[in-house]
């Protein structure tokens, strides 16, 4: 990016924390490169402190300065050779990085100047759609895993209705999920050992290169060797269930938000409906640790988001959209800053985070300086 930037004064805000007081300086560093509305789907994420990667409604943004300006990455042409809309991305450094479109999984190896088809998809809204929803890849570039959506028959001992959410037009097939795995940076794909889902799984992430979680509304899955369990518990706060956060919920209310491991055992989950759930098992059993974000809550539902630097130190924003940090793991936590509500959020570790909403890109430091 080369257009010019203005530089915005710094604002602090000071919260206090158990055994010690912190100060952290909210920076604002540009405008948002576009509107972002309250439902607006919004994602953020850095490589390096230089190099990072916006994106707003399906169109993505790149800086290579740290946040102060923003140039779009031009994406692949989809089939109606328009410009594809963006859904997922991930970048593993500078130059090397994934995305989703709606026409399949492309690499970059150049910044996205350039992108290669990997893996496609097809059909989308048709009865033979085979459409990629997630995917993610280990820090070594090569193991990932892909979630894809396709119709399969209704098997034997399944009877058509509820909580089944997507049926065929001839109704005898239902829109299920089934995961996929690489070692070679996606050029091939096996399919990995997975329950037929009734609803769908809607993100995935790799802890490593041989572990990953899954999740969507069908619930939380695991990975075990090669094959995909359910989680053995999750709770609620209220009560626990074998598969799902929210037995309750409607069809629309569960797409995640976070799902974040900081090794191979201990991880975060955070959903649309408000949910947030710590795992120290490596995600076969979770715990309810929502009850602080709903500080303050008034009366508008925004999607929580969690990430942690650490087994300790983490960020989020709250119910009603306000950045908030924690130091014991998610049990406790502490707002920082409720006058605007944040879209997205992103921490490289505890001295390198930033912040974006519609009132633009703000970088989030801890404030080391003696009193």
């Amino acid at each position: 990016p080369r257009s010019q930037g203005r530089e915005f004064a710094p604002q602090t805000w000071s919260i206090t924390v158990p055994d010690a007081p912190m100060k952290f300086h909210v920076i604002k560093l540009a405008d948002a490169p576009a509107p972002i509305g309250e439902d607006d789907s919004v994602s953020l994420q850095f490589a390096t402190e230089n190099d990072g990667w916006l994106s707003i409604n399906g169109r993505l943004w790149r800086t290579d300065n740290g946040g102060r300006n923003w140039e779009q990455v031009r994406l692949p042409r989809s089939k109606s050779n328009n410009q594809a809309r963006f859904i997922t991305t991930q970048y593993l450094n500078p130059n090397v990085g994934w995305i989703t479109t709606d026409s399949g999984l492309f690499r970059t190896n150049d910044s996205g100047r350039t992108w290669r088809l990997l893996k496609r998809s097809t059909g989308v809204g048709t009865d033979n759609m085979n459409r990629i929803d997630s995917f993610s890849f280990a820090k070594d570039g090569m193991h990932g895993w892909i979630i894809e959506s396709r119709y399969r028959p209704l098997l034997a001992n399944e009877v058509r209705g509820a909580p089944h959410s997507n049926y065929s037009s001839g109704g005898n097939h239902i829109l299920s999920s089934f995961i996929k795995f690489t070692q070679d940076g996606g050029v091939s794909w096996k399919a990995q050992t997975i329950k037929p889902t009734w609803n769908s799984l809607d993100s995935i992430t790799a802890i490593d290169s041989t572990h990953a979680i899954a999740y969507g509304i069908a619930g939380v899955y695991f990975l075990d060797g090669n094959q995909w369990k359910p989680a053995e518990s999750v709770s609620d706060g209220e009560n626990s269930t074998s598969s799902c956060l929210d037995a309750a919920c409607g069809s629309g209310c569960r797409i995640p938000t976070t799902i974040q491991f900081v090794d191979s055992q201990t991880g975060w989950i955070a959903n649309t409906n408000g949910y947030v759930g710590r795992s120290m098992d490596g995600g076969k059993t979770w715990s309810d640790i929502s009850r602080d974000l709903w500080q303050g809550y008034v009366d508008h539902m925004y999607g929580v988001q969690v990430q942690f630097v650490d087994h300790y130190s983490g960020w989020g924003i709250n119910g009603n959209g306000w950045l908030v940090t924690s130091q014991d793991g998610g049990t406790s936590w502490h707002i920082v800053n409720d006058n605007r509500w944040y879209a997205g959020m992103f921490f490289l570790d505890s001295k390198h985070g930033w912040a974006v909403s519609n009132d633009g890109i703000f970088k989030i430091a801890e404030d080391h300086r003696p009193n």
